[in-house]
């Protein structure tokens, strides 16, 4: 990533693996929930696909699909 010419290293990291590297030591994974696995986003989507993201979002590898995600953990 280039801001102002300066070059900036950045990370995507899947869900699965930002956990494995930042939080494994520390935390327990409970859930992961992605956001925006079914597009188009935006306030018209419609609640039919409301209602089909938010039963797939958690659901295995479609929690990782989205353009965002969330966890849920537990300190150990």
């Amino acid at each position: 990533m280039n801001f102002g010419g300066i070059s900036l290293p950045h990370y995507l990291y899947s869900p699965l693996s930002l956990y494995r590297e930042v939080f494994a030591r520390h935390f327990h994974l409970n859930r992961i929930e992605g956001q925006g696995i079914i597009r188009p986003l935006g306030p018209n989507r419609g609640q039919r696909l409301e209602k089909l993201e938010r039963q797939l979002a958690s659901k295995f590898p479609l929690h990782s699909f989205g353009t965002f995600f969330s966890m849920e953990l537990t300190r150990v």
